[in-house]
């Protein structure tokens, strides 16, 4: 999206204030969290702001009058301003990456790994207990955090980097499969939805409601 004088930024600023209680921008911003999400592969949705081409689809929710919004763009929910729902964004879009990346559409990197999402994915019980990490989940979550720290620095060693793989493979790939494999759809296939027993939200099961540290994710909890 282009500037804030931008036809798209307009429409964007029409659309949630008509279905917002405060009829001001800067307020009206403040009512919304992120609902749902899914992933649209052909990258063939279009925002409620009329521009073409979103590939990571959102639904935000009133928090005020449960009305909803969507599809909506992470450009445009970043344009709320908020860093809350900024950090949502980022942290759902790796989660996709990373995924896309364990069933072999994308190539594999720690570059689709940060220090938030490893602390979610342990936070979350992604690391499982097993011979290779004493029985104790938080070795495995240590030793990705030193190998994400480490690679940027002195790169892997060999041994290193089948570790990193064999957790990712092994523990990461199945969570993210259980969170996210239902979500990579197409467009048409978005309206098939039930309702998430735990936020009300039309995705069902909702990635959003399995809870998530207060301490990094508040608004999603």
């Amino acid at each position: 999206m282009k500037g804030k004088g931008s036809k798209f930024f307009r429409e964007l600023q029409r659309r949630v204030i008509e279905v917002s209680d405060a009829s001001t921008w800067t307020q009206a911003v403040l009512e919304w969290r992120i609902g749902g999400v899914w992933e649209d592969e052909d990258c063939e949705t279009r925002c409620v702001c009329t521009k073409e081409g979103l590939r990571y689809v959102f639904l935000i929710e009133n928090e005020l009058n449960r009305n909803e919004l969507e599809p909506i763009g992470s450009s445009c929910i970043k344009r709320f301003d908020r860093e809350d729902l900024t950090a949502d964004i980022i942290l759902l879009e790796q989660m996709f990456g990373l995924y896309n990346a364990l069933i072999g559409k994308e190539q594999m990197s720690l570059d689709l790994l940060s220090r938030k999402l490893i602390d979610y994915l342990y936070e979350q019980g992604a690391f499982q207990p097993s011979k290779f990490n004493d029985y104790y989940p938080y070795n495995d979550y240590q030793f990705m955090l030193d190998m994400f720290n480490r690679a940027t620095r002195y790169g892997l060693s060999n041994a290193q980097n089948k570790k990193v793989q064999a957790i990712l493979l092994n523990d990461v790939k199945q969570f993210l499969q259980q969170k996210l494999g239902s979500r990579i759809r197409q467009p048409a296939q978005s309206t098939q939805t039930t309702t998430c027993q735990t936020c009300g939200s039309k995705f069902s099961p909702c990635p959003l409601c399995t809870p998530i540290p207060n301490k990094f994710y508040p608004n999603l909890v």
